[in-house]
This record gives C-alpha cells, structure tokens and sequence, in this order.
C-alpha cells in the first residue's frame, strides 16, 4: 500500500510541475512573444537599411544596432527555449508515472 501512495504522491507532484511549467511559459509569451516579433521585424529592416546604406559611418551605427537588437533576440530565443525544454521534461516525467 504505501507505494501505491508514494505513486500517487509522485504523480501528484509532477503534475504540479508540469502545470508549472506550462504556466511559466504562457506568462513568458504573453510578456515576450511579442518583443521577440518586433524585435524579427527590426532585424529584418535593418539588415535592408545596411544593404542600402552608402554612408560607411552610417552603416557601421546600423551593423551596431543590429548586433545590439540579434544579442537580445537570442536571449529571448534561449530563455523560451529554456521554458519549452523544462516543459517537455515534465511532461515526460508525467508520462512516465501515467504509464505505471
């Protein structure tokens, strides 16, 4: 009896977890999902302006903003991939105990 509760107690903790997580990364969409758009699209046009730019001075003020705005957008990529990563283990360790 007392490991069919500690089954129970195990599956109740990871759906925890797994609920969690799955929390955690709908609040960091709703609060990054659409810089992390913007931030596409601003990359996007600077790219274009930096092909067109005759100015050599202008161009590298341009490349800058641009390694500026890709450094953040990849830390946005990696912390949505960080949450995604958390959520897809605890739904495997959920999957697990459902299994037993």
């Amino acid at each position: 009896m007392a490991t069919k509760e500690k089954v129970i107690q195990g599956y109740d903790v990871t759906l925890e977890f797994l609920m969690e997580a799955k929390k955690k990364l709908e609040d960091w969409e709703e609060e990054n999902g659409g810089r992390l758009n913007e931030l596409t699209k601003e990359l996007r046009k600077l790219k274009s302006q930096i092909r067109c730019e005759k100015d050599e001075k202008k161009r590298k003020i341009l490349e800058r903003n641009e390694e500026d705005l890709e450094k953040e957008r990849v830390e946005l990529e990696n912390e949505k991939k960080k949450l995604e990563d958390d959520k897809k283990e605890w739904g495997n360790t959920f999957k697990k105990f459902v299994g037993e």
